[in-house]
């Protein structure tokens, strides 16, 4: 019993009276039903927790699908904005070869190099094509910090979404735990029954061969004094010779003899 109680996990508690057989008692299945009962109630304890993550997986998720569609229009905008950088990229270019065409028109129709209005017209042109080719550098680099800001939100995006998806796989993993610790407690439980179970028809068998009253069946020390009892005042020995030899000649008369040992 000590041995199917270290089995189940629990120490063989006899009660007081445990060495009586009539009234066989162990404490071992009661002990692994409050292991059983603990296992189950930390279980409990541990569902509202995944519970509560697996609900901010869920919020983490729908966050994350608001965050997809900002990006979206994140980056719709940036798209709209590199296009029309690109446009007045293309205008300004265009304005900058129709200035210097006009520049070399002016200095090829120029019949007096020292002429001042001519002067100060190709400088005014000259300084236009100056500020306007700042711009256009002003306007590269906006669009290239525009195209790193956009890679960096992807890159962000990527590395929450991988998150997101490593915290679904743990909370997963988690609850396929759990299932697998209830089956156990399950069958632990149902094997401690049935333990329970074969414990009381042990004490029950027990107590009915306990039960049973062997004075009333024949002694060795009775057979070996035979020779000493009476049948109706012939002693048994002679009694017995005499019932044989009575049998064996009345199976004779008959034309009968058997069996062997009475046939002689």
């Amino acid at each position: 019993m000590d041995q199917l109680c270290s089995a189940l996990l629990a120490p063989a508690n006899a009660t007081a009276d445990s060495k009586d057989p009539t009234t066989l008692q162990y404490g071992c299945g009661v002990a692994t039903v409050a292991q059983v009962n603990k296992v189950s109630g930390d279980l409990a304890a541990l569902e509202p927790k995944i519970n509560a993550a697996a609900a901010q997986a869920t919020s983490a998720q729908a966050a994350l699908a608001g965050g997809n569609n900002q990006t979206a229009v994140l980056r719709a905008e940036v798209n709209a904005l590199r296009a029309a950088i690109a446009a007045l990229t293309a205008k300004s270019r265009d304005q900058i070869a129709a200035l210097n065409a006009q520049v070399q028109e002016l200095k090829a129709n120029a019949t007096n190099g020292t002429d001042p209005a001519i002067a100060q017209q190709i400088a005014a042109l000259a300084a236009a094509d100056t500020r306007t080719a700042q711009k256009l550098a002003l306007l590269d680099a906006a669009d290239q910090t525009a195209a790193q800001g956009v890679a960096a939100l992807n890159s962000t995006l990527a590395a929450t979404k991988s998150a997101q998806e490593a915290n679904a796989a743990a909370i997963s993993l988690a609850n396929a735990t759990v299932e697998s610790v209830k089956s156990s407690v399950t069958a632990g439980a149902a094997a401690v029954t049935l333990v329970n179970a074969s414990l009381t028809a042990l004490a029950s068998t027990v107590a009915n061969v306990s039960a049973i009253d062997f004075s009333v069946y024949a002694k060795t020390a009775d057979l070996a004094n035979l020779n000493a009892v009476t049948l109706g005042g012939i002693p048994a020995a002679q009694y017995l010779r005499l019932r044989r030899l009575s049998v064996q000649a009345h199976r004779a008369r008959a034309g009968a003899c058997f069996p062997v040992d009475i046939c002689g």
